[in-house]
């Protein structure tokens, strides 16, 4: 048991110095698409997101199923299917102004994020006076807009704490499923904030170690099978020869 445990490679929380447990403000979120992320200098900073969650599974489904032992026994075993639910991607945004009624704007930003996504009255006003069979070129930019805008990937990048990088989550096909903009309290004294939900199709977590150890893993598990393939021919071999 000790051996390989302290190794160079493994987990040595206690005598590594290199060890380093990550911490939560230690990270950055990207938006890489005009909806959400913006245009040039209107492009939304990194550091105007507040808090964010990572990806991750709130559900993984199994199919039970049973199985006869040769004492004549019923045994059972939950095998994993391909059905999954994943955990919304939440995102919360400080609400600032600069400069007043004429400068940059949190929730100026996303408000034109919803308008572009056919959610505002902007849009509504724009449909509405397009009379059936005519060309709307304001109906169509917005059309246009949504569909050639909508994002791709979200970005999380995980912090080292010297301005490097440990790692990159890609969060896929990201879709907003809600919105909310934080309420006004004259008796509170909190910052105003925008909550961001979005569902997902699949992420994934790029990392040089986890890159290196999934093709080991992946290795070992196919010389484990060839292992396993050449007992059962070598066993098939046995009985042949005990047969004949």
């Amino acid at each position: 048991m000790a051996g390989p445990f302290f190794s160079p490679g493994a987990w040595q929380f206690w005598s590594n110095p290199e060890v380093r447990p990550k911490r939560t403000f230690e990270a950055l979120l990207l938006f890489g698409d005009l909806i959400f992320g913006g245009e040039g200098l209107d492009g939304l900073p990194p550091f105007m997101v507040k808090a964010f969650s990572r990806p991750g599974f709130s559900r993984i489904e199994t199919q039970n199923a049973k199985y006869q032992l040769r004492s004549g026994d019923f045994a059972q075993i939950d095998y994993p299917t391909g059905v999954v639910q994943y955990k919304p991607l939440t995102v919360t945004l400080a609400d600032v102004n600069i400069f007043g009624k004429q400068g940059p704007d949190t929730a100026g930003h996303i408000t034109t994020a919803l308008s572009m996504m056919q959610k505002t009255w902007k849009y509504e006003e724009a449909a509405m006076g397009q009379e059936e069979g005519a060309t709307n070129a304001v109906y169509e930019r917005f059309i246009n807009a949504y569909v050639q805008a909508n994002p791709e990937i979200i970005t999380i990048l995980e912090l080292d704490g010297k301005g490097g990088v440990n790692g990159e989550w890609s969060v896929y096909k990201p879709v907003l499923t809600g919105v909310e903009f934080s309420e006004i309290n004259y008796s509170a004294n909190q910052f105003g904030t925008i909550r961001l939900t979005f569902n997902y199709k699949n992420f994934k977590f790029e990392q040089g170690w986890s890159s290196r150890e999934l093709d080991r893993r992946l290795k070992a598990a196919e010389a484990s099978r060839q292992k396993w393939i050449g007992n059962w021919i070598m066993r098939g071999t046995q009985w042949l020869a005990s047969t004949y």
